[in-house]
């Protein structure tokens, strides 16, 4: 009897075991996919994004207008997590108990005020002689407490300007160690093996698809160049082909108009094993290990 409840008990745990495998199986190697649109006119942005797993399983929407929007997360349909952005309302709350909380601490400084001002009143009538009692301090022991707050100033300084000096001096010695890491070979191997291992990340993660338009300038025609080539960078680093993209660079005024819609998909998986292999980089490690001295 009890060999055959732990046997079933042994049962149970296995199949929980498998189920538990197949889940992490399935996030790791079955791809989020995602889809969104930002939508700019003037000074007025609009955006909308929707991401999901397995058949909408997993469900997370957003979307908003400028800096206010709302998302929310479903499982099996079920909301189970909300998110919400200052919106004006929250704003005026949070103004108008500011403005209270002014007014009150006005109010209070006045109160202090007024009791400080009896409380001197009543005692300039109980000691009407504390001027002539400074009056009659002998020069001798001015003299020495003037001194002696020269000494204590100067104590102060000194003090201060010993700490900057120690301070200047340990900031040369750790740019100086800065440096000479920079410098060195491995460090070298680990900027270009850390770079790319980040554009293969960012290439699976990048959108499959993508349209739109955009027209934009800046206030210098040499800002709006710059510009116009990271776009371009971009987009070739990312794999966007132009002519899915309408860009329209202005030379003559500020402005920024336009719309981006993108449709793709996260293999975590994929993402997962080029995080190991930089976590695990003995050139990453050693460059960490030194500049966390």
């Amino acid at each position: 009897m009890i060999l055959e409840i732990g046997l079933l008990i042994l049962k149970i745990l296995g199949i929980i075991l498998v189920v538990v495998l197949c889940l992490a199986l399935l996030l790791l190697f079955y791809p989020i996919k995602y889809m969104g649109n930002v939508e700019v006119k003037e000074k007025n942005a609009t955006y909308k994004g929707t991401a999901w797993w397995l058949f909408h399983i997993i469900h997370f929407r957003i979307e908003g207008e400028n800096q206010y929007g709302a998302g929310k997360l479903r499982v099996f349909g079920i909301p189970v997590y909300k998110i919400n952005f200052p919106g004006e309302e929250e704003e005026e709350e949070e103004q108008a108990s500011s403005e209270k909380e002014k007014s009150d601490a006005v109010s209070e400084n006045k109160v202090e005020t007024t009791e400080a001002q009896v409380e001197q009143k009543g005692s300039g009538e109980e000691n009407p002689g504390s001027f002539e009692d400074e009056e009659k301090i002998p020069f001798t022991e001015k003299v020495r407490r003037i001194t002696r707050k020269i000494k204590e100033l100067w104590q102060t300084v000194k003090e201060a300007y010993g700490a900057s000096v120690e301070k200047a001096e340990l900031a040369k010695v750790k740019l100086q160690d800065t440096k000479k890491i920079l410098k060195a070979k491995t460090t070298k191997r680990a900027f270009y093996f850390t770079k790319e291992m980040v554009i293969k990340i960012l290439q699976q993660i990048r959108p499959r698809k993508v349209e739109g338009a955009l027209t934009f300038g800046m206030e210098q025609p040499d800002q709006t160049g710059k510009i116009l080539g990271y776009v371009s960078i971009g987009c070739a680093m990312f794999k966007i082909p132009l002519d899915r993209m309408n860009i329209t660079p202005d030379f003559e005024k500020k402005v920024l108009d336009g719309y981006l819609s993108v449709k793709g998909r996260i293999l975590l998986g994929i993402v997962l094993v080029y995080l190991l292999k930089l976590y695990f980089n003995r050139d990453v490690k050693r460059v960490m290990k030194r500049l966390g001295k």
